[in-house]
């Protein structure tokens, strides 16, 4: 006999003692039915046979139908982005370790410590559109270091303190919010939205912010909508979307209190702000720039490299206005690496940089390249056997080959730096393909998110799909896995499992079910994308970072 016991959004406690005979053939698709047909006494105990209680046909009262796990009235009171409700991904939807409240893809979503709900890294606490209502407790308080929380269709029952990392989407606090060292922003990045807080909200001096517009009416800017009192401080930041350009006679209300004590340490150079007694009063300035989103300074990629078409190919792109250009270093590194444990480095990198128009640019040893003398102080690689190109490039798509001089094959490493931050073109996207090994002979690729404000950014692993580019020995099935500079991580394997909706919005989700992606608000800061082969095998794969700006 089984006992088990169910909890139907804390209104209902059934109590079911099963009976199963050995080797007994239960039928999945008549668990509903019995519970439709079954009744609850007054003490909260469900009378009636129980024939079924978890089905394979999206019908019973716990499904594996890839949404739900427990529906009720039409609609969903837990689900999940898509695949298994308790998937084998590195970590389940919902787990009983003793220590996780929820996790997801191998790491803690948000972890009870006994000391509240205290969460970090990217990906902290994602709702859909397929979640209804979400309501989490989080007596005696949320506390965030870093990563993003989007309380997209959820209330958060419990009192917020933002101590690193990005808060948005539209959601409710019942309690209060304490930004320290955090982002608040509203809705997505290119749309605006409203957090509602019951209780006062406090930001510190190193808290921000960031307020969207785009539109002039009431539901086309971001809001922060607060119970109490709202002691303010920090940045404030004002930003337009979707191409508007406002009125700068027209004012619009992002934040409303009860009542206020002091002002923003700082407000973005294109807005003006008065603050009034039950909120701020804003315009903008549609003659003076947004300020700057987070962007992509550094991208770089080791993997081991073969010869033949197994070498490292790193791909870029620069986006900007007609005329514009950008200054970028390319490295390529190979027996200076050693110094840092990694074994069996390619002992004489050749670099090639292949240009949009045709033309290539080439280096062996970077003392041999022709402006040397111009090569920024702290950027000339160790080794005299490294190369170097330092050039500057109009928008247009670019490939870098890192090889063996003689075809020698060794763990490689190929980096390409913005060295022209102010330019109105921008270093937008990298793609590296080599072939990706096991152990530490894996594909990783790492990146660095300057400026002041955090940037979108969708990684892809691809693998299985190269093969209808021709590419032979392509990796069948990809992980991924997302490292910041705290240590916080996040995982993926099969993109439709975690984000499915949401990367389907970018327009450039990967064509294969079998191939990972992570799409992340990513605060300014160092980065490492981890890519292996599902099971420990091998192929070549391309690992890609997009800046979504």
């Amino acid at each position: 006999m089984g006992l088990y016991s169910f909890v139907n959004a804390g209104n209902f406690n059934w109590t079911v003692p099963v009976h199963i005979a050995p080797n007994a053939s239960i039928d999945p698709a008549a668990a509903l039915r019995i519970l439709q047909a079954a009744s609850v006494t007054g003490n909260g105990v469900l009378t009636g046979t129980l024939t079924a209680l978890i089905g394979n046909d999206g019908s019973s009262l716990i499904g594996n139908d890839g949404a739900t796990l427990i529906s009720h009235d039409g609609g969903s009171i837990i689900s999940e982005h898509g695949g298994g409700v308790i998937s084998n991904d590195g970590g389940s939807v919902v787990a009983n370790d003793g220590a996780s409240v929820v996790a997801n893809d191998g790491a803690s979503v948000i972890s009870d410590h006994g000391v509240g709900l205290v969460a970090s890294g990217a990906g902290n606490l994602q709702a859909t559109t397929r979640m209804k209502t979400a309501t989490v407790a989080a007596a005696p308080g949320y506390t965030q270091n870093g990563g993003e929380t989007n309380l997209s269709a959820c209330t958060l029952v419990g009192s917020v303190t933002l101590n690193g990392g990005v808060l948005s989407g539209t959601g409710i606090i019942q309690g209060d919010l304490t930004n320290n060292g955090g982002y608040i922003s509203p809705g997505g990045s290119s749309s605006p939205g409203r957090l509602a807080v019951s209780g006062n909200f406090t930001q510190g001096a190193n808290g921000t912010t960031i307020v969207k517009r785009g539109g002039p009416g009431g539901g086309q800017f971001d809001q922060l909508q607060v119970g109490g009192v709202a002691s303010l401080g920090g940045k404030l930041d004002i930003k337009t979307i979707n191409g508007y350009t406002p009125d700068p006679a027209d004012t619009f209300s992002p934040l409303g209190f009860g009542s206020v004590s002091g002002t923003f340490a700082s407000v973005s150079s294109n807005a003006q702000v008065t603050v009034a007694p039950t909120g701020l009063l804003t315009s903008i300035d549609p003659t003076k720039p947004n300020p700057t989103n987070g962007q992509p300074l550094n991208i770089a990629t080791r993997l081991q490299i073969q010869s033949g078409d197994n070498v490292l190919i790193a791909g870029f792109i620069i986006t900007g206005p007609a005329g514009s250009t950008k200054k970028v270093l390319i490295r390529g590194i190979g027996p200076s690496l050693a110094n840092f444990g990694v074994a069996g480095t390619i002992p004489d990198p050749f670099l090639e940089l292949h240009k949009s128009d045709g033309s290539v640019v080439t280096n062996d040893n970077w003392k041999q390249a022709p402006n040397v003398a111009e090569i920024p102080s702290g950027f000339a690689p160790s080794n005299d056997l490294e190369s170097i190109i330092y050039t500057t490039l109009s928008p247009g798509n670019y490939t870098a080959i890192l090889k063996g001089a003689h075809g020698e094959a060794g763990v490689g490493l190929v980096e390409a730096y913005d060295f022209d931050t102010a330019s109105t073109a921008e270093l937008a996207n990298i793609a590296t393909r080599g072939f990706v090994n096991t152990g530490d002979n894996v594909m990783i690729g790492g990146f660095i998110i300057g400026g002041t404000e955090p940037a979108n950014v969708l990684v892809r692993a691809i693998g299985p799909s190269l093969t209808q580019f021709g590419v032979q020995g392509a990796l069948q099935a990809t992980t991924l896995e997302l490292h910041d500079s705290n240590g916080s991580v996040i995982s993926n394997e099969g993109w439709r499992s975690t984000q499915e909706s949401e990367i389907q919005a970018t327009t450039i989700p990967p064509t294969s079910d079998n191939e990972a992606a992570i799409l992340a608000t990513l605060v300014p800061g160092n980065y490492t994308a981890i890519v292996r082969g599902k099971n420990n095998t091998t192929g070549i794969a391309v690992i890609e970072a997009y800046n979504l700006q």
